[in-house]
Order: C-alpha cells, then sequence, then structure tokens
C-alpha cells in the first residue's frame, strides 16, 4: 500500500465537486494503519479533528500521536481486536489535539487487507459534537442524509484499487461481524446472503454497548435490492446508532428514524429496536412493520411475542409505541429479517407454520447461541432463497 494523504474532496470524472458534501459536512476523517500500528494513510480532513497535518503524522505510531497516557491502552486493545478478529467497532473516544488539549471523537473501524494479504485497520471519525449536532439540528440532518455516499475505496498510485471494491463490501463492513464484549448480555448472530450474493441487499442488524450497562439490538430491512436498497440501509444504519447514543425511548429511535425516512425517495423500512437495561433486566421494544421478536424465558416455553407491528418507516409518519418487556438471567431474545422467501415467509408455505416451527426450535434449543443461529438457518433457510437474512439472538447473563 502506497502512502500518502487524501484530497479534501472527491467527485465523478468531469463533474463538479459539492464543497457541502457528506465528508465536509461533518468533517470525516479517514485514518489507514499498519499492523505495526503506524499512519500510512492520512486524509486533508483529519487536520480538523486532530490538528496534524499528513506530513507531520504519515510514520508515527498513532496511540502516540492522537491518544493521551490515560487512554492508550484501551485504544491499543481495540486496535489489536480489529487487526485479529476482523472485529468492526464504533466508539467515541477523547483524543488529544496537536495543541495539547482534548475533545470527544466518534470512531468507527474496521479490518481491510490489501492485494499482498497484508492488513491494515480503516479508521473514519468525525467530531463527536458534530455528530449529535447532525441528529439534533433538521438541517444538518438532511444534508447527512441526502448526500451519504454509498462506498469507500482506496486506490494506489497507478489508480488501481486496493481495498473494501463492490457494493457488497460496503455492506458486510457496516454489519458488526463479531459482536462486541457486553456487560450482562451475551450475542450471537449470522448475516444469510441471498442466493444471488452479488447484489448488495438492504437488510442490517447492529449491537450498540451504551452509557450506563445498556445495550440496543437492532434489526432492519430496506425493501427491495440492488445498490439504491443498499445504500439507503447504510444511511439508516448510520443514524440509527446516532440516535441510540442520545438515550431516547425506541419509540423515539423510530419516530426520527421515519421522518428520514420519508425524506428519501420511493423507499420504505421496517426496523425492529430494542434497548436492554441490565439493573432492570428488562427490554424496551419499538416496531415499525417489522415481523414480532421471539421471547424465551429460562423457566418457561418461547413465544412469539404480541407486539403492535405499527407502520413501516416513510410510509405516513405514524406513531410507534414503546412497551416492556422483562428479561431476566437465562431469558433469550431472538430479532431477525425476512423477506418475501426468507427465514420465516415462504411463497409455499403458511406463515403461522413456519412461525410456530420458529418457536419449536427456540424451545429445543438450549446450547451455546451460536449453535442455535446455526440451526435456524440450518432448519429452515431453503438452499438458493432469494432472499438475505439477519438473525439476531441475546441472552441475559444477569
Amino acid at each position: 500500500m502506497t502512502a500518502g494523504s487524501f484530497p479534501g474532496t472527491a467527485g465523478r470524472v468531469g463533474a463538479p465537486v459539492d464543497g457541502k458534501a457528506l465528508l465536509d459536512v461533518l468533517g470525516v476523517a479517514v485514518v489507514v494503519i499498519d499492523a505495526r500500528g503506524r499512519i500510512v494513510l492520512w486524509s486533508a480532513q483529519t487536520e480538523s479533528p486532530f490538528g496534524f497535518l499528513a506530513d507531520e503524522a504519515l510514520g508515527l505510531y498513532v496511540a502516540r500521536v492522537i491518544v493521551d497516557w490515560d487512554h492508550r491502552a484501551e485504544a491499543m486493545r481495540l486496535f489489536g481486536e480489529v487487526l485479529r478478529g476482523g472485529t468492526a467497532w464504533t466508539v467515541t473516544f477523547p483524543v488529544r489535539d496537536k495543541d495539547g488539549s482534548t475533545r470527544r471523537v466518534e470512531f468507527r473501524s474496521m479490518r481491510i487487507p490489501d492485494d499482498l494479504g497484508d492488513l491494515y485497520a480503516l479508521g473514519i471519525a468525525a467530531d463527536g459534537a458534530v455528530v449529535e449536532r447532525s441528529v439534533t439540528e433538521p438541517a444538518l440532518s438532511d444534508r447527512l442524509v441526502s448526500q451519504s455516499p454509498i462506498g469507500l475505496a482506496v486506490l494506489d498510485a497507478a489508480l488501481r484499487y486496493v481495498v473494501r471494491n463492490s457494493a457488497v463490501t460496503l455492506q458486510r463492513g457496516l454489519l458488526p461481524g463479531v459482536p462486541p464484549e457486553l456487560t450482562g448480555l451475551e450475542v450471537a448472530a449470522r448475516y444469510h446472503s441471498a442466493h444471488a450474493s452479488s447484489e448488495v441487499g438492504g437488510d442490517w442488524y447492529d449491537v450498540i454497548a451504551l452509557p450506563g450497562d445498556k445495550t440496543a439490538l437492532v434489526v432492519g430491512d430496506v425493501m427491495g435490492g440492488g445498490i439504491d436498497a443498499g445504500a439507503t440501509m447504510g444511511r439508516l444504519w448510520t443514524v440509527t446508532c446516532a440516535f441510540a447514543n442520545l438515550d431516547l425511548s425506541p419509540g423515539q429511535v423510530l419516530q426520527h428514524l421515519d421522518r428520514i425516512t420519508a425524506g428519501l425517495e420511493q423507499y420504505i423500512a421496517a426496523c425492529l429496536f430494542v434497548a436492554y437495561h441490565l439493573v432492570r433486566q428488562r427490554c424496551r421494544i419499538a416496531n415499525a412493520g417489522h415481523l414480532p421478536p421471539l421471547r424465551s424465558p429460562a423457566d418457561g416455553p418461547a413465544e412469539l411475542m404480541r407486539l403492535s407491528t405499527g407502520v413501516s418507516l416513510g410510509v405516513v409518519g405514524g406513531t410507534f409505541w414503546t412497551v416492556r418487556v422483562p428479561l431476566r438471567a437465562g431469558d433469550r431474545l431472538v430479532l431477525y429479517t425476512d423477506g418475501t422467501d426468507g427465514l420465516i415467509e415462504t411463497r409455499h408455505e403458511a406463515i403461522d407454520e413456519r412461525s410456530a416451527c420458529l418457536v419449536h426450535l427456540l424451545d429445543e434449543a438450549r446450547g451455546p447461541l451460536e449453535e442455535t443461529c446455526d440451526r435456524f438457518l440450518r432448519v429452515l433457510r431453503r438452499t438458493g432463497a432469494p432472499d438475505d437474512v439477519a438473525l439476531l439472538i441475546a441472552r441475559s447473563t444477569g
């Protein structure tokens, strides 16, 4: 990989560059770090949150440049997780400016390989205060959504692609991969691509660690497929992460997502948002046109939860109710996306029969969550099915 810096803006060949594009709106910084922790790529926007020019940062060890001593061990731990296991993580972290001051910066980091098999860590960062304003100020939020890009590529000096070369790669990069370690909650997840795996879909899931021993679990499905559905999915995923960190109720989160989705042309989406509170041993759940989750108490039979379905995001601007459900030690919760021919819905079987089968499988599965995920897909997923499926199972450890 050739070291260098990115230009400040980019556009199509022959097209004018929009100075108010998304990267400029948020001041998004892009940093690439090699396996030894050295900075090998440093975008022009990175000067904004960190204060260093590319010439000053390239070749230096990232932890020594932007992380103060008190947080250096945690930063190196997260960096190691990315390179060792491919775990992508999102975290708001205090960083050190060139002038010695500190500020909150929101990071998204993931592992990327080059054409020689070497591993790098890609970091995308934005000033935490600007990110918060993007979800609380309508004008900035509208610009964030309407100008969101659909991909990111790194090219070497000969204009050859070095990484993250299709929309499918973008979608998989947005998904959390190996779920993060959580307090009081064990999580397993699967993303099963459709038979036509070269076409990006609109399904997504996320596991978001929140302050105060809380965790957000999210599944969603943008109707349709292809690059446009994938781009819309990326937009909703981004703002969902931002809203989740504002300590809103699940119903309020969906209310904001509905407003944003309504501004996107010809797209509707289903979404289920769950906020788990460890100390109170309960979940708050809101639904926007999604199939209901399953709940399996440790001391009782599994059940398909009876929730108000609500309207899909972007349809008519409905109201989304938040319900409270106990989730005590040993209880399990199952969230999943589904299409016309996915996990539950099929073209040839009644949905009630398939739902009953899923409940029965959950009752029988008392082992590790990873095995439960695999069994669900093995029994219910038809070979060659044309829809993607996201599956997320959580168990309270008390």
